[in-house]
């Protein structure tokens, strides 16, 4: 590894409870600015900076929707051992 960042992957999250005012922290390293961003998706799990799980909860909901449907479509035609 040689020591230097992708420009576009450079992103912190500043946790805070949601009733707290935002602070304007700049945080640079080697001449790069680090971008705030509200939530972001640390090993797996999708978070915001008021450690809600709310986004998380929406993408998984959305995912098991599309799931189940895809289920309930090829239902007809498999037997019900391989469902």
């Amino acid at each position: 590894m040689n020591g230097t960042f992708s420009s576009n992957s450079l992103s912190f999250v500043q946790f805070r409870p949601k009733n707290r005012y935002e602070n304007n922290l700049k945080i640079n390293c080697e001449n790069k600015l680090f971008n705030e961003t509200k939530n972001t998706k640390f090993l797996g799990l999708d978070t915001d900076s008021s450690l809600s799980w709310k986004n998380g909860i929406e993408q998984m909901m959305f995912k098991l929707r599309r799931s189940c449907y895809a289920i309930r479509c090829v239902k007809h035609f498999m037997p019900q051992d391989t469902l």
